[in-house]
């Protein structure tokens, strides 16, 4: 068989990867539609106890999750193609008969955790969906992996946007019908219709098992650092709620922080996705011995970077209370501020996307790992400490501070890399700064009629002083379409 043409094997790759980059973008205004009704219907109470459940959910999945990342099955699947399907149902179907096996003993052991911890506040129908969805969450997210591994990256990318649009009917009907447990049961649907999908989607290279521990090296080597970078991810971006919990016992206190934080999380991972887009380019820079341009990219990434955190987080001072208050009622007014102030953890965010990508870049991958483990360390202490005295505010200034550490280990570390980026992000947060006398000026029950005004004053300012060139975004976005810088 002849091999396709180059030119059309660059285009297949860079449609793949526009693909998979729009899908992840397509799951936030499902995920705004559901922090829009959700918490409104269930109150604050109750949806601080649906946000802790999550976060145990979620906590768990990630800390029996070895062996179902995108980075090892990125990385062996395509080698172990190559070598015949035989070696691939080898590795996956062990993989899968391993990771179910560990995943029905720590559901035993996990079952007896939670009634012991929530047994006076869950049922036993609460503990069991749990650890059901714990289970299904692990086992899907080796199919989900094997996707990105077969370069599937549109059927990988798929996962999160279904998860956003599925869980708003099923969660919110749930509720509606049968309370915080009918909720549950429609989070379980959830977990039950993309563990479905993803083994539907690759059912054809589930061709036979075959049950080989020695296998499995890759996952024990490579695939424990990957594990252990996720686990930390989202322990970091969960234990907030838990924190909260077990210091105040305030369902209420829970709620509006993970409202917030829920706002936080679609702005980073925003920026998470557009700088680690560039990933595969600056691979290939780096390869050709290009560091000048390489250099350029980060400037005009932190640039552009810097503009989106700066729009975001006046956005959330302007019109946050008055979007927020009226659109989920009262119980919930403490969500906007606690929001403004997560969001100012954007700005150190963005460094650490960079220190990740020069990690990569250097091959000094474990640097970046410490640092993050001091990191989310120092959070917890934080968060434990302020937590009692200040409530979700107290975690809110945690989680800013462990960002700015972060940052501050990253820009050590990788420095040479990192610190000409700084430039590149002063002008843009300057000229958000000229603003800041609005509000003054304004009663900040008038604040939401600057928005706009603002908004558009900042574009100008950007394009009037040549902060934000046209041309340049139109480079990016090109980019992003074609999977090349130069």
């Amino acid at each position: 068989m002849n091999a396709p043409p180059a030119a059309d094997s660059g285009r297949d790759a860079a449609t793949n990867v526009l693909s998979a980059l729009l899908l992840k973008l397509l799951q936030y205004p499902f995920m705004l539609l559901f922090l829009a009704f959700i918490p409104r219907w269930m109150g604050p109470d109750i949806y601080g106890e649906y946000a802790v459940w999550v976060s145990v959910v979620s906590i768990a999945a990630a800390a029996i999750g070895i062996g179902a990342s995108t980075e090892l099955f990125g990385r062996h699947i395509p080698r172990l193609a190559s070598q015949g399907e035989a070696e691939v149902a080898r590795f996956v179907g062990t993989l899968f008969v391993v990771k179910a096996s560990i995943g029905l003993l720590a559901g035993f052991a996990l079952g007896f955790v939670l009634e012991s911890v929530y047994g006076s506040r869950w049922s036993t129908a609460m503990v069991v969906v749990a650890v059901g969805a714990i289970w299904l969450r692990d086992l899907h997210s080796v199919g989900f992996a094997f996707l990105f591994g077969l370069d599937r990256l549109a059927a990988f990318a798929s996962e999160m946007p279904l998860r956003r649009v599925m869980s708003f009917p099923l969660v919110g009907v749930g509720f509606l019908l049968w309370g915080l447990e009918g909720a549950i049961l429609g989070f379980l649907g959830v977990e039950i219709a993309l563990a479905a999908l993803s083994f539907g989607l690759t059912r054809k290279e589930w061709n036979r098992f075959i049950f080989d521990f020695s296998a499995l090296r890759p996952v024990l080597g490579l695939g424990s650092v990957f594990y252990g970078v996720w686990m930390v991810q989202t322990v970091w971006e969960r234990s907030g709620n838990l924190i909260l919990d077990w210091s105040l016992n305030d369902p209420a206190q829970v709620a509006v922080f993970d409202l917030a934080n829920q706002l936080f999380l679609l702005a980073s991972s925003f920026l998470s996705v557009l700088i680690g887009s560039f990933l595969p380019s600056m691979t290939r820079l780096e390869a050709a011995g290009r560091g000048d341009a390489i250099r350029a990219w980060s400037q005009r990434l932190t640039g552009v970077s810097t503009i989106g955190a700066v729009a975001f987080l006046w956005v959330l001072v302007l019109a946050g209370p008055w979007v927020l208050e009226g659109v989920l009622g009262p119980g919930y007014e403490a969500a906007s501020s606690l929001a403004v102030v997560l969001s100012i953890g954007l700005f150190p965010l963005i460094v650490t996307q960079f220190g990740v990508l020069f990690s990569v870049l250097e091959n000094r991958p474990a640097v970046y790992w410490k640092a993050m483990v001091a990191s989310v360390a120092a959070y917890w202490v934080l968060a434990i400490a302020l937590s009692p005295k200040f409530g979700a505010t107290g975690c809110a200034i945690a989680s800013v501070s462990s960002w700015v550490l972060l940052a501050a280990l990253t820009s050590l570390n990788f420095r040479g890399a990192i610190l000409p980026c700084f430039r590149s992000a002063v002008r843009p947060a300057f000229l958000g700064a000229i603003f800041l006398p609005v509000l003054v000026w304004l009663p900040a029950d008038s604040w939401h009629y600057a928005a706009v005004p603002v908004m558009a004053g900042y574009a100008v300012l950007l394009v009037g002083t040549r902060v934000l060139i046209p041309r340049e975004m139109a480079e990016i976005v090109q980019q992003l379409g074609s999977g090349k810088a130069s």
